[in-house]
């Protein structure tokens, strides 16, 4: 098919298919790009157009009502996809807001332990990060097992001072999971 009997396909056939499309995918601005991507992909493919012009119109119908099923099925993919997206973050939104909150809050605990003194924190650290007991602490430290339990005493007085009511009932939990 040459450049002319193109063209002349072209102007006999654009506006019926972008109505035809129009009609399938309800959008004209998308039914036009996808009209001309047919005419385009034909024009490509022109040495295999057929001179039956039966034919070419069906064939140039074809094309654009398998475009026109092509997008909207990758609508839909994509809107369901979009909606799947939607879901899943609507379900994570706790999690994430959760998570979000817990750093925050372990974020003020060690905070609130750097304002410790130096003997007192390493003891609320010893404390909090393994199960040792007072005795085993003591041992470690060079010091006391009542050294130990009078620091663990003045840092817990002393958390209670730096952090709000409910981050030290946080921080008490932390502490009460290490013995």
């Amino acid at each position: 098919m040459d450049q002319d009997s193109f063209e002349q396909l072209y102007r006999k056939y654009y506006q019926s298919l972008c109505f035809f499309a129009r009609k399938l995918l309800k959008d004209t601005d998308i039914a036009k790009e996808l009209v001309q991507d047919v005419f385009l992909k034909s024009w490509q493919k022109k040495e295999s157009l057929e001179n039956n012009p039966d034919r070419v119109r069906a064939f140039l119908y074809q094309s654009v009502k398998n475009a026109s099923l092509n997008y909207l099925r990758g609508t839909t993919r994509r809107t369901s996809l979009e909606t799947q997206w939607a879901g899943t973050q609507e379900e994570m939104a706790p999690d994430i807001s959760n998570a979000i909150i817990e750093a925050e809050v372990y974020r003020d605990i060690l905070h609130a332990m750097g304002r410790l003194p130096d003997e007192c924190r390493k003891v609320i650290e010893l404390s909090m990060s393994s199960s040792r007991t007072s005795e085993e602490i003591a041992e470690l430290l060079g010091i006391s097992a009542s050294t130990v339990r009078n620091q663990k005493r003045r840092g817990l007085q002393l958390m209670r001072q730096f952090l709000n009511f409910q981050t030290f009932l946080v921080f008490l939990s932390m502490f009460k999971q290490h013995p």
